[in-house]
């Protein structure tokens, strides 16, 4: 893209000075007037959609229909040296951790949806930005070892823009260079699908929304219990559970031993780096705790918890 915009610049210096000469011999009637006119009008038309495209892109990058789409691409290219905190995690730790408002220098990590392993990968790939003792948060729920790793290969298109091509176990260059066309330029996302992105647009920036952070929940308690309720049937249908009361099935049960055994080589990794690891449990809705039975939290998060902490301290 960068070699067009130089031949597009370069024809249209050509194409100024041509109309400058042929606008001098014009003067002196050895041409016609209209040849200069005409050469003046074609240049314009071919050089201004340049700038046009260009100018449109980054007005385009300042909307929160882009940062909805791309944020979690484009701020693991702003990373700075000596971080003494960041935090992973999934949507729970995206929108839990703010360091833009404190005296210590943090990054949120997190990307929505994303597991463990992820959590890892993203690690390995920027841990030389956290400073030496720094913390590591890892923001875990009770349906956190449910995902080993996603089966959707579409999952892994946005880690191409920040992870090593090492760390993507779906790593193509085709989509590697797609995906860095769409976050450099969201355009071309606009004119690929116009219906849903103008959609994105105008309900992130034109219509009033209020992103602020409230002191007290605004949901009063038969729509906190509803919500409850909605995200636990949610999850039962993604994890094929009947009852959260029944015996994990073999296959999700492989799975938390699965994140077990990563949790403590994530451990094992940040000391190995003088990193502190940090395991948080985010709080929740009274109503949402009271949903989850503390039997089925003891086997799928702090079984887990407790072994990693027996084996590694």
């Amino acid at each position: 893209m960068k070699n067009k915009l130089k031949k597009y610049a370069m024809l249209f210096i050509a194409g100024f000075i041509s109309v400058f000469l042929l606008a001098i011999l014009s003067l002196f009637s050895i041409l016609p007037y209209w040849i200069p006119i005409l050469l003046a009008v074609v240049v314009c038309c071919i050089s201004c959609p340049v700038p046009l495209f260009y100018c449109t892109n980054i007005l385009l990058k300042k909307t929160k229909w882009y940062d909805s789409i791309y944020g979690d691409c484009v701020k693991f290219k702003k990373q700075k040296f000596n971080t003494q905190v960041v935090n992973l995690g999934s949507s729970q730790g995206k929108y839990a951790f703010d360091y833009s408002k404190i005296s210590v220098l943090g990054a949120n990590w997190a990307v929505a949806p994303q597991p463990l392993s992820d959590d890892f990968r993203i690690l390995k790939n920027y841990h030389s930005y956290i400073k030496e003792g720094g913390y590591v948060l890892f923001p875990l729920c009770p349906f956190s070892g449910f995902v080993e790793d996603y089966a959707d290969i579409n999952h892994f298109r946005k880690c191409h823009y920040f992870l090593h091509p090492i760390l993507n176990p779906h790593f193509s260059e085709t989509i590697f260079q797609s995906m860095k066309r769409e976050v450099e330029f969201p355009l071309l996302t606009v004119i690929k699908n116009p219906y849903t992105s103008l959609k994105g647009i105008l309900k992130n920036d034109f219509l009033k929304r209020n992103f602020a952070l409230k002191l007290f929940n605004p949901m009063n308690k038969v729509q906190l219990e509803n919500d409850a309720a909605n995200r636990i049937e949610s999850w039962k249908k993604e994890f094929s559970l009947r009852n959260l009361s029944d015996a994990l099935s073999s296959t999700n049960q492989n799975s938390i031993d699965f994140n077990n055994d990563l949790l403590c080589e994530i451990v094992d990794f940040c000391t190995e780096r003088s990193l502190t690891p940090i395991v948080i449990i985010p709080p929740v809705t009274r109503q949402l705790s009271e949903a989850i039975p503390a039997d089925f939290r003891q086997k799928t998060l702090y079984a887990m918890l407790k072994k990693a902490q027996d084996e590694k301290g």
